[in-house]
């Protein structure tokens, strides 16, 4: 019967490793005389930092735009629709996240119609994908939705 645990004097001890040969050449030696290890400064240059201009000089790449923030809420109320959308309905009073409510609603009851023929899970990613859309930013029209929507907005 093989013996599974062994003890610590059984294991053989690690050998040194060998170290390696020293390569002498004009490069190496010129490279070694360029870093100064002790003190942790080099004058070797990375080939990004010659196009980069001084830390003070350079600009952040939103700064003058004003930054969107993800509205993620109105992705949720399409995902977890209706549920989601009620919520989002109910605690958000901004004309753009009421109309992404409705519409995350009745996408919701054309998928559930659509289930009987197996093709609501279709209607459902289309929501989720108009979620997305909504969250960076960006409105999309469901074609007949979002007219009979934004028409029944302007009745008084």
């Amino acid at each position: 019967m093989v013996d599974t645990f062994k003890k610590k004097t059984d294991f053989k001890k690690a050998e040194p490793k060998e170290a390696r040969p020293r390569i002498a050449g004009k490069f190496l030696e010129d490279e070694k005389n360029k870093l100064r290890h002790d003190t942790g400064e080099s004058e070797m240059v990375v080939p990004a930092e010659i196009s980069k201009g001084p830390a003070e000089d350079l600009k952040k790449p939103d700064e003058g735009k004003e930054a969107s923030s993800a509205r993620w809420d109105l992705f949720l109320a399409y995902f977890f629709a209706p549920l989601g959308s009620l919520i989002l309905y109910l605690l958000n009073k901004e004309e753009r996240a009421v109309l992404h409510s409705k519409q995350s609603a009745v996408l919701w009851v054309i998928s559930v119609f659509f289930w009987m023929f197996l093709l609501g899970w279709a209607v459902w990613l289309y929501g989720i994908f108009v979620g997305y859309k909504a969250a960076v930013g960006e409105d999309v029209d469901i074609p007949v939705i979002s007219q009979a929507l934004r028409a029944s907005k302007d009745k008084p």
